[in-house]
């Protein structure tokens, strides 16, 4: 049997049994969520996700953090240089862009 390395990506296999355990549907998480149902279910087979964001609302509407969503229930965050790469605030910038390409100071 081969043992999982201390920070492998266990998305699918919490996912699962956090749905299962709090009696969640798919449907009714994507939809709570405000993702496609596709979305969800391919997070639920291996899908590695792309949109942080969107896993954020998910570990939020789950009410568990990133790490638990990630890596499972008790495990520590990766970190790089003493930085955790999960846990912690980010920013998002939103910047309105012309129809010529260029960034709009306005």
């Amino acid at each position: 049997m081969m043992m999982k390395s201390k920070h492998e990506f266990e998305l699918a296999d919490n996912l699962k049994r956090i749905l299962s355990e709090q009696n969640l549907s798919l449907t009714s998480t994507a939809k709570q969520v405000g993702m496609n149902k596709s979305t969800l279910h391919g997070y639920c087979n291996g899908v590695i996700p792309r949109n942080l964001a969107q896993l954020k609302a998910l570990a939020d509407f789950l009410d568990v953090t990133l790490t638990e969503l990630l890596f499972g229930k008790g495990s520590e965050p990766p970190a790089i240089r003493g930085t955790s790469l999960v846990e912690g605030r980010y920013e998002l910038i939103i910047r309105r862009v012309d129809d010529s390409g260029k960034n709009s100071n306005r």
